[in-house]
């Protein structure tokens, strides 16, 4: 993408500016509390109205908040929010260089703040990076433990809580889009969840229980990610408790999600709900397709995989043409596990796909999840790549598999490398073994070395787009 330049503050209409962090504040903020309220308005007056000395702090939490508001404005236009976000990111990464980069919950505040940022833009962030940061410097400020109430006020305590909550739960969501185990480990862990009060209703004296309860939406979405990663420990690494049996689990696993949710209906907005969806079908379509632990699925199973593949690309696509598919990382991945999870089924479910559905309704099912990646490649273009991948193999899969679809028969490569491609998509991580049934024996529930991770550095920041007249959003 082409190199953006940062804004100069003073050259941000304050009306604009106002509307950017209200949004902010107002949806986001609640479902990702990375940074106090009470502090970021702050920093934003005294950027904005005050006029004061401000620290790099100050700077980039505001900066980035705006980013992030901007990107997730594409319904009112989407080339003026990309470039208003790609700059106002730019204007924070220009600050880091003032930054203290001792270990301390502003700072933490900050790289939880980037990570967010990367939901929207991926090209931008080094996710993997930012989040082995955050989990190392959590650790190091000992969030994982409660410390004693009368080493702390109720401020910070609260303060230690909400931002190990953020550091677990995007950690998690990170792990499970990748199919990998979360670093966490729960014998390690003592600390509470954090109250879901608003900001203004937590003070160092203590906490006010008739305030509004701001942070219940980031409180569910932690919930979710708990199922992901127990999701994750059963199906590809076997952590299932020998008493119960695995149909059991799954039937139990399946209707959490669904109740999941349904709670979530009383406190969010439309498209809000419109993500839990997406990620309840997604959860749905992990438990359901083939995994280490799960290699053949029944009947009913291999059919709601299909239907919810559908029901994801039908959700995106509405998301486009309303301009709210805000978050890339999450959609990409999604519908390219999805196209995945679709060439497993014509390759190795030839009698499902022949008499259940046709080869030429499953074909079309696939071609519009690569369509939906397409779109997003508009502003992720690595997408594309995902997008060649899949539909040359699917085109080897039909000349091998389905050659009256073809109107002429094709070379093709031998069937073994065509499946172990198929296998190695489907199972990204060769070292989870793929086992025909469960071990029925004492497994140990959680590791004691998952405390370590190695993440390669590639690139933290990379500049993007030009800035963009406010005025384009604000009409």
């Amino acid at each position: 993408m082409p190199l953006s330049a940062p804004v100069s503050f003073s050259s941000i209409p304050e009306v604009f500016a106002n509307f950017l962090l209200t949004n902010y504040t107002t949806y986001h903020l609640p479902q990702y509390p990375c940074v106090s309220k009470i502090s970021l308005v702050e920093s934003f007056n005294k950027i904005f109205v005050t006029k004061k000395e401000c620290t790099a702090y100050d700077y980039i939490t505001v900066s980035l908040a705006m980013a992030i508001s901007a990107s997730t404005l594409l319904w009112k236009n989407e080339r003026a929010a990309v470039a208003s976000s790609n700059a106002l990111f730019t204007t924070a990464a220009q600050h880091l260089s003032d930054l203290d980069w001792e270990d301390s919950t502003e700072t933490l505040a900050i790289i939880l703040l980037f990570s967010h940022y990367s939901y929207a833009n991926p090209v931008a962030c080094d996710t993997w990076f930012l989040m082995g940061m955050a989990l190392r410097m959590s650790f190091s400020l000992g969030l994982h433990r409660d410390m004693p109430k009368d080493d702390l006020n109720a401020l910070e305590i609260d303060t230690r809580r909400r931002l190990f909550l953020m550091t677990s739960s995007m950690e998690r969501a990170l792990c499970s889009l990748h199919m990998k185990p979360t670093f966490l480990s729960d014998q390690y862990i003592s600390s509470l969840d954090p109250s879901p009060l608003g900001d203004e209703f937590i003070s160092a004296q203590g906490l006010d229980e008739n305030g509004v309860h701001y942070k219940g939406a980031a409180l569910h979405f932690h919930k979710h990610r708990l199922l992901q990663s127990e999701m994750f420990d059963v199906l590809w690494k076997g952590r299932l408790d020998p008493k119960i049996k695995l149909e059991d689990w799954m039937e139990d696993m399946d209707q959490r999600m669904t109740q999941w949710y349904f709670d979530a209906a009383p406190f969010t907005k439309i498209h809000q709900l419109k993500f839990r969806e997406i990620n309840k079908v997604q959860g749905s379509l992990r438990l359901k397709r083939r995994s280490p632990y799960y290699t053949d699925p029944i009947l009913k199973h291999r059919i709601d995989l299909y239907y919810d593949i559908k029901r994801l690309i039908s959700i995106n696509q509405d998301l486009f043409s309303s301009g709210h598919l805000s978050y890339l990382l999450y959609g990409v991945h999604f519908m390219v596990e999805s196209a995945v999870c679709l060439l497993d089924m014509m390759w190795n479910q030839l009698e499902l796909v022949l008499n259940t559905f046709s080869f030429q309704e499953v074909h079309n099912v696939f071609r519009s999840c690569l369509e939906v990646i397409t779109r997003m490649s508009s502003r992720w273009p690595a997408a594309q790549y995902c997008v060649t991948v899949l539909s040359d193999l699917e085109y080897e899969v039909a000349a091998f598999k389905y050659p009256s679809a073809l109107s002429q028969k094709v070379e093709v490569r031998p069937e073994q490398e065509i499946s172990d491609q198929i296998f190695n998509l489907l199972f990204p991580d060769s070292h989870y073994e793929v086992v025909k049934e469960p071990e029925n024996k004492d497994v140990q529930l959680f590791d004691t070395n998952e405390l370590g991770w190695d993440i390669e550095f590639e690139s933290v920041i990379n500049w993007n787009e030009d800035w963009a007249l406010s005025n384009i959003i604000l009409d």
